[in-house]
């Protein structure tokens, strides 16, 4: 929410398996945006139109060009009855075929899209 809030990217994640055996993820943001060619992971934020299927449309194009949703989170959106923004972490390149084409069709998909970051992730 704050890299949102702020126009933040994020440049970096990794995972640390602690103690009693709880994976944690920390993501590292930036002021700029940093895209490494290695970056193999996408994080996208949209918002919806509250309509039957529209999360369904999305997935839908998702899986047909070949992208793989490895995190899908949901939060209303205050003062919103029944509106939510919806949080995406890809297996994607920013450079694949499939994230461009994602990229160009999204006008037609949601109401509003932010792009949040291209990343590996660190184990």
């Amino acid at each position: 929410d704050l890299a949102i809030l702020y126009n933040y990217s994020i440049v970096h994640s990794f995972r640390l398996v602690t103690e009693h055996n709880h994976i944690i993820r920390y993501i590292c943001i930036g002021k700029n945006l940093e895209i490494s060619t290695e970056s193999d992971k996408t994080s996208i934020v949209m918002t919806l139109a509250n309509k039957p299927g529209s999360l369904y449309r999305v997935l839908a194009r998702m899986y047909v060009l070949g992208i793989n949703v490895t995190r899908l989170e949901s939060k209303p959106i205050p003062g919103n009855d029944f509106e939510f923004v919806f949080y995406f972490d890809l297996e994607a390149s920013v450079y694949s075929e499939g994230f461009t084409q994602l990229i160009c069709e999204l006008d037609e998909l949601c109401v509003t899209f932010k792009y949040l970051g291209s990343y590996s992730e660190v184990e």
